[in-house]
């Protein structure tokens, strides 16, 4: 008697259904997530008086496109959770007396504006096709952006260096990320070679003619997570394409970048950090004190201030650690800094794992610049768009393992007894 193999049967996968929000709501959500990263360098672009603040402004109008949107689907998205852990983290710092209005100003900005404006964000990002026109919009913007500070973009300093209004390194930021998408998008074949190449070469000569050292090195990290993530798909012939464009992209850059600005960059190719790496190095040191002396709850946001020596600032001035990670160590303590380096370092590794997806190989490629460039200059409320581009990456994550198809639960071959 031969006895019949008993299958485990596939347990059926619940799926909650759930109305769409109309594809205009979920277009203009993305747009508004996409602007969020880059508001105050367009008001400087464009030069603009506004009697409101366009980083507010463009939160408010995002979070009331958000909460229709979240009104029609009802889906909180997992990656609110990850914002919901990093502020919980980073709060700990509101434990101490902020000591002067800058340190309320600061306060005030990260925990309402930073933080409204990344959660809104979540849920504007929810879609493949949201994810999408975050990516063109984000390319669209940065590389007029990158183009505007080329043809009209003034100098600042004796250096030479290029940048609209009176942010250098915003400017190198913000080209960077178009040279880092247009190749990302050259990669995943949503752009002809032609355009990604042109794109690349545009926004990294426009990075370089900054003199900003810290977007060059963003950029650069970025490129290498593509070539990285190609090499284990591509072909040999395609990853020496995207190695020769590199190439050219660097030539063009050094060819066409102001002499000022290419001799900046070679001082810290020789070895000696300059001015401006000097007293970041030295800030490094001071905040990097403040967080050992202050390991639970930090020296309070804000307040890295009121601790620096004379002659790097006053209490009135706004100072800060120019990297992500000394900034929460030292304002919040030692136990944020942990759980947001966790946060970040979770969210990237979801994104690896996801990058066969184009999408999801395109967003994060994106948040490794920003958080590479978070790491030379700006504070939290700067560079809220690692924080952006982090929701981006897990939500494009979770897309692209969904879509996967599902395999069986056991597909091994079961015995078969003869009796």
């Amino acid at each position: 008697m031969t006895v019949e193999p008993r299958h485990r049967t596939t347990r059926p996968v619940l799926v909650r259904r759930t109305r769409s929000a109309p594809a205009g709501v979920q277009v203009v959500a993305a747009v508004l997530a996409a602007l969020l990263p880059w508001a105050g360098l367009i008001k400087s672009a464009l030069g603009l008086s506004l009697p409101i603040d366009p980083t507010v402004a463009l939160v408010l109008v995002l979070a009331a496109v958000a909460v229709v949107q979240f009104a029609f689907e009802l889906v909180v998205p997992p990656s609110l959770l990850a914002v919901a852990v990093l502020f919980l983290a980073v709060g700990l710092g509101l434990t101490n007396e902020p000591l002067s209005t800058v340190a309320e100003d600061k306060i005030s900005r990260l925990f309402v504006l930073t933080l409204v404006g990344v959660s809104m964000a979540a849920i504007a990002l929810q879609h493949p096709r949201q994810l999408r026109v975050f990516i063109l919009t984000t390319l669209v913007v940065t590389g007029s952006l990158a183009a505007t500070s080329l043809l009209v973009g003034r100098t600042v300093g004796t250096s030479g260096r290029e940048a609209l209004g009176s942010t250098p390194i915003s400017t190198g930021q913000v080209a960077g990320a178009f040279a880092i998408v247009s190749l990302a998008l050259v990669m995943s074949r949503r752009l002809p070679a032609w355009a990604g190449l042109g794109g690349a070469v545009l926004g990294t000569t426009a990075c370089v003619a900054t003199g900003s050292r810290g977007p060059v090195a963003a950029l650069i990290a970025g490129a290498c997570v593509l070539l990285i993530a190609a090499s284990g798909s591509a072909p040999v012939r395609r990853i020496a394409a995207v190695g020769a464009a590199a190439v050219v992209v660097a030539f063009a850059a050094v060819a066409f970048a102001p002499d000022q600005a290419l001799g900046r960059l070679g001082i810290l190719l020789s070895g000696d950090p300059g001015t401006s790496g000097e007293t970041r190095i030295y800030l490094a040191q001071v905040a990097a004190r403040a967080a050992l002396d202050n390991p639970l709850t930090g020296i309070g946001w804000g307040n890295l201030n009121a601790v620096v020596p004379p002659g790097l600032g006053s209490i009135d001035q706004r100072v800060y650690a120019h990297n992500l990670v000394l900034e929460i160590a030292s304002e919040a303590g030692l136990i944020a800094c942990a759980a947001a380096v966790v946060v970040l370092a979770v969210t990237w590794a979801r994104g690896w794992r996801g990058r066969r997806s184009a999408d999801t190989l395109t967003v994060l490629t994106l948040f490794t610049y920003v958080l590479v460039a978070a790491s030379f200059s700006g504070d939290l409320n700067d560079n809220r768009g690692v924080i952006v581009l982090m929701v981006a990456t897990l939500n494009s994550a979770r897309l692209a393992r969904s879509s996967q198809p599902a395999e069986p639960e056991d597909s091994r071959p079961h015995p078969q007894r003869d009796g």
